[in-house]
């Protein structure tokens, strides 16, 4: 049950005619007690679906575009640190020649 507290659209995958040709008599009616119970404590209502939909296929990525792109903006964030140090390295050495002038 606490699974249902983090999932919103969980489906319970429970085919029309699985219970017929259960050794277990009355097995689906307990379970949908237990089921109901469940919903009752969580305060969640789970979808129950007989059909199970395929997954889409993942988009296959360009591994060298990627890397390219990878070092393109590690080079990039290199620059502008090394930018960054020279202004205030200059701004510090301005300071301290403004003080010795003073």
């Amino acid at each position: 049950m606490a699974i249902s507290r983090v999932c919103d659209n969980l489906f319970v995958y429970h085919p029309d005619e699985s219970c017929h040709h259960c050794e277990v008599s009355q097995g689906e009616e307990v379970w949908r007690k237990e089921l109901g119970a469940g919903e009752a404590m969580s305060g969640n209502k789970f979808l129950i679906t007989a059909r199970i939909q395929k997954s889409k296929q993942q988009p296959q990525y360009d591994l060298k575009r990627r890397a390219f792109f990878t070092s393109l903006f590690s080079e990039i964030k290199a620059t502008n640190k090394l930018a960054i140090l020279e202004v205030f390295r200059r701004f510090r050495s301005s300071i301290v020649l403004g003080k010795a002038a003073g």
